[in-house]
């Protein structure tokens, strides 16, 4: 017995009408926020270096010392090119290959406004550190005159002295300071500098 079998055809009809794709907007807030101080905050820890001052009231920041004078900063374990430290908005980098210029010794701390730091590498104002940034902003100048005197002394022959002077009217205003630190070498338990180490 044979049996035949017939080709059969089947025949889809695709019927496609427009497509249309809605905005979706995405928006959420930072589960972590900067840490940020003020300029009374730091007047408050009565600490000369900025380096100190973020060490002490931030946790996740170490001051390492390098030089007499001057603290660099590291942040959660990342220190040098991998901390961002700007100043206005213009980034600083320290001039002295052994760190003992580092960039946040670039400010007097008397001039400063604010200091926000911001940990991770997730700043897309000030990208390229891995580590985190910290934006220091300078204090502006107000209308009216005013002056302000500071000294500092310490241990190992630590003295700063500093003047601001901030003066002006609505049109015209002028802010500028001087601040002269100087310090001898810290000395371990046998009398020895950090130079004299073997």
């Amino acid at each position: 017995m044979r049996k035949i079998l017939l080709p059969s055809l089947y025949a889809s009809l695709l019927v496609a009408g427009p497509i249309t794709i809605e905005t979706v907007t995405v928006s959420a807030e930072s589960e972590t926020k900067p840490a940020a101080l003020s300029a009374e905050e730091i007047k408050f820890t009565r600490q000369s270096d900025l380096g100190e001052i973020l060490s002490q009231t931030i946790p996740s920041i170490q001051a390492v010392r390098a030089s007499a004078v001057g603290t660099d900063i590291t942040v959660r374990g990342f220190k040098r090119d991998d901390v961002t430290v700007t100043i206005d908005d213009a980034k600083v980098c320290g001039a002295c290959p052994n760190r003992m210029d580092p960039p946040a010794m670039h400010v007097s701390s008397a001039q400063i406004e604010r200091v926000e730091v911001q940990e991770g590498p997730f700043n897309v104002r000030h990208s390229g550190s891995m580590g985190g940034s910290v934006e220091i902003d300078t204090k502006k100048p107000k209308p009216g005159l005013e002056a302000e005197l500071s000294a500092t002394v310490g241990s190992f022959g630590y003295q700063k002295y500093g003047v601001t002077v901030n003066g002006g009217n609505q049109k015209l205003r002028a802010i500028a300071g001087y601040s002269y630190e100087t310090s001898d070498q810290y000395e371990d338990g046998d009398g020895k500098t950090m130079s004299q180490q073997v």
